[in-house]
């Protein structure tokens, strides 16, 4: 089956389990960190939570209007790959919750506008919302 966005609308809200079963995944495991890339497949899916649990790592991850400033993966592993999406014709498609109690809203889909890619803390990124709208609604 793979990851499709056809049946995901901008602004829906979906939790990992439906999105596990919607993709034909056992569970949500494959994809309970903040990034997914599935195999063999050009997307890659990222899962942000803005006000973060005391136990998680705290990253500093804000969303202001169509930009999300995020922070990547403490080990590093597709931070170039996110930087070069567009390039590469691979898509970065965007979940988002403020905090971990709400479910996560569909942003749609991203492109990376700068990359600080870091040795010793993760990188930061600013991606650029392609889908959604650039004022949200209160």
């Amino acid at each position: 089956m793979g990851v499709a966005f056809n049946k995901i609308t901008v602004g829906s809200e979906w939790d990992r389990k439906e999105l596990a079963d919607l993709w034909g995944y056992q569970s949500f495991h494959a994809f309970g960190r903040g990034v997914f890339t599935p195999q063999n497949d050009n997307k890659i899916v990222l899962f942000v939570k803005e006000q973060k649990r005391v136990e998680d790592e705290q990253y500093d991850d804000r969303l202001i209007g169509n930009l999300l400033h995020w922070h990547g993966e403490k080990g590093h592993g597709a931070d170039h790959r996110i930087a070069q999406a567009h390039q590469c014709g691979d898509e970065i498609h965007v979940f988002y919750r403020p905090s971990h109690r709400e479910p996560f809203r569909y942003l749609g889909r991203a492109r990376s506008k700068r990359a600080e890619f870091l040795s010793n803390e993760p990188s930061r990124f600013v991606l650029e919302l392609l889908d959604w709208p650039k004022q949200q609604p209160s």
